[in-house]
């Protein structure tokens, strides 16, 4: 059973209706989307809101997440979700989280790489001129780290390519492609019959590059020793690489 650390943000949810892909398994996309969710509460939390962050020029902007499934969560379930501030390395942000069942049992966990940024300028920022001390509770049992992915033309030679236009309700409220998106852009550059069997191991992805409303991505999947690979492209410039390594 987990106990409560004075460091550690969790919220209780229940996995909806709308989690679930065509096989009744929660969606990659969703499983993101929890995650963000649950750590923008914590740093409202904190004081450190999108909006009070945005009122002096600075944003925290995702590079890589890893995620490691045990046990995906089941529809109607219960389940806490915890997230807290791992370390500072350098100019990164490390956050690390979990999910839990009703017993206490570790169903998935994960970490990502945040940067601060100029909102102007675009400009990764020292954790210094954040001017606040974010509390660290270190890794408290998450042994990934945010993995940095690659992905060479030759490895899509003969992948499909699926070309697709920004639409209105992928954007967010920074005008451009929300990033839990991406991963949904990796699920529907697969084959159906690959997409709907696929049993998640473990997730990774790298956010290069932002994708903006009149952009036209050219998104390419290919099954690699590794699992299966998606890179995203603008004008042949790579936005995002996924990794889905099934179980």
């Amino acid at each position: 059973m987990w106990q409560a650390l004075s460091d550690v943000y969790s919220e209780r949810y229940v996995i909806c209706y709308y989690d679930l892909d065509v096989s009744a398994r929660i969606k990659p996309s969703s499983l993101l989307r929890i995650m963000n969710n649950t750590s923008d509460n914590h740093c409202v939390a904190l004081g450190l809101s999108y909006s009070q962050l945005k009122d002096t020029g600075k944003a925290f902007m995702v590079s890589r997440m890893s995620i490691k499934v045990n046990r995906m969560p089941e529809y109607c379930q219960p389940v806490e979700v915890r997230t807290w501030s791992a370390c500072v390395e350098r100019a990164v942000f490390k956050r690390n989280g979990d999910m839990l069942d009703e017993s206490g049992n570790r169903l998935l966990y994960w970490t990502g790489s945040w940067g601060l940024i100029d909102v102007v300028n675009h400009k990764v920022l020292r954790p210094s001129e954040l001017g606040f001390d974010v509390p660290h509770a270190g890794n408290l049992g998450v042994d990934i780290e945010p993995r940095r992915l690659t992905a060479t033309d030759g490895i899509f030679e003969n992948s499909p390519e699926l070309n697709h236009q920004v639409q209105y309700s992928e954007l967010d409220c920074n005008d451009h492609v929300n990033n839990t998106v991406y991963l949904d852009y990796a699920m529907n550059s697969m084959p159906l019959d690959i997409a709907r069997g696929i049993e998640i191991d473990e997730l990774h992805i790298n956010f290069v590059h932002e994708v903006l409303p009149t952009d036209t991505l050219s998104i390419k999947s290919a099954a690699t020793g590794d699992g299966l690979l998606t890179r995203g492209t603008v004008c042949g410039s790579t936005c995002f690489i996924s990794l889905i390594k099934p179980k």
